[in-house]
């Protein structure tokens, strides 16, 4: 075999200084990362490690759809991760997954994506718009802040939030992240906003043409807005959880009379139960909790919300509407 020196000051010579450096000091990687620029063009690229999954986030991933798409749920991905933000994972993340979950879905070297399985079809897509809205309600009473929830499908995720008083004045605006090419998905955020006295107001929720920035599938929303800090919050369950008869609804509350009104109702928003419990009243506020026995055959989806009436009758007062799925007896998550 012909042998070709190496002058000492070549390039040659520096490349195999550099090499070899790396390799004293420890700084040759084990293995190459892996970074995933966009799911049109990449496979979905899963590794199995000790007792998990390790997935790397696609462009147009979201919590919500790969909590989906591996049977798991939210709030065990951010605690598996350590993230505080549900909307804040970014491109060649490499996030941790329980492993007893399914496998993610490949998507095609051709570039076009497979759309994400889902076994029982809960929440289907809505019939007639890519952005659903279930929080706020049309012509609530709402406090600052407040709570934006719905299920969407839009170019890279992307969900636009405006808040305008009548003139059309712009009070507050904002961005969250809903389903994308992988398919629909939850979106949940607030929204804040700072009055003297009461006005009416209009929510829009849109996503923002790719082809020429126009607003399109937009959903406005009337709404009464109140000077002040909101007196409901609902801390369970958390939007897209899956859920076991009794349903259980608990929060914190400062109400008129510390009444709270709690229900529960089908995805159109029809009655299936409600009753009201008690929480904290004269600028103090308390705890709260209900449930609703509710006994399905097959997972459901459902809509749980907590509300105060309004002692002038006016309407419903800060009102947050939860997607959640129910699951019958025996069927995971259920005993």
């Amino acid at each position: 075999m012909q042998k070709f020196p190496i002058k000492p000051g070549s390039v040659g010579a520096l490349l195999i200084a550099s090499l070899l450096s790396l390799a004293l000091f420890g700084l040759w990687p084990a293995t190459q990362p892996i970074f995933a620029a966009d799911a049109a063009t990449a496979s979905k690229q899963v590794a199995q490690a000790a007792g998990e999954t390790i997935y790397v986030v696609q462009r147009g991933d979201t919590l919500y759809s790969l909590a989906r798409r591996f049977g798991t749920s939210v709030d065990a991905l951010m605690r598996l991760n350590h993230i505080t933000n549900a909307n804040q994972i970014y491109v060649g993340q490499q996030l941790r997954v329980p492993s007893s979950t399914t496998t993610a879905t490949p998507v095609p070297a051709t570039g076009t994506p497979t759309p994400a399985p889902n076994a029982t079809n809960v929440w289907t897509p809505p019939a007639a718009n890519q952005i659903e809205v279930f929080s706020p309600v049309q012509a609530g009473i709402y406090h600052s802040p407040i709570e934006i929830i719905g299920f969407s499908q839009t170019f890279e995720g992307n969900v636009n939030i405006r808040l305008t008083d009548a003139k059309g004045t712009v009070l507050a605006q904002r961005n969250a992240t809903g389903g994308s090419v992988d398919g629909f998905a939850f979106f949940h955020t607030s929204i804040r906003f700072t009055l003297l006295e009461p006005i009416a107001a209009t929510l829009d929720v849109f996503e923002s043409s790719a082809k020429d920035g126009s607003e399109i599938h937009k959903v406005s929303i009337p709404l009464t807005l109140q000077p002040g800090q909101r007196v409901i919050d609902v801390n369970s369950p958390t939007v897209g959880a899956s859920v076991c008869s009794p349903v259980v609804i608990s929060g914190y509350a400062n109400t008129f009379e510390a009444v709270v009104d709690v229900a529960l109702r089908q995805r159109n928003n029809s009655v299936i139960a409600q009753s009201s419990t008690q929480g904290g009243n004269l600028g103090i506020y308390a705890n709260f909790t209900a449930s609703f026995p509710n006994a399905a055959n097959t997972p459901q989806p459902r809509l749980v919300s907590a509300y105060a009436g309004d002692p002038a009758g006016r309407g419903l007062i800060d009102q947050t509407v939860i997607p959640v799925t129910l699951y019958p007896a025996g069927k995971s998550p259920c005993p």
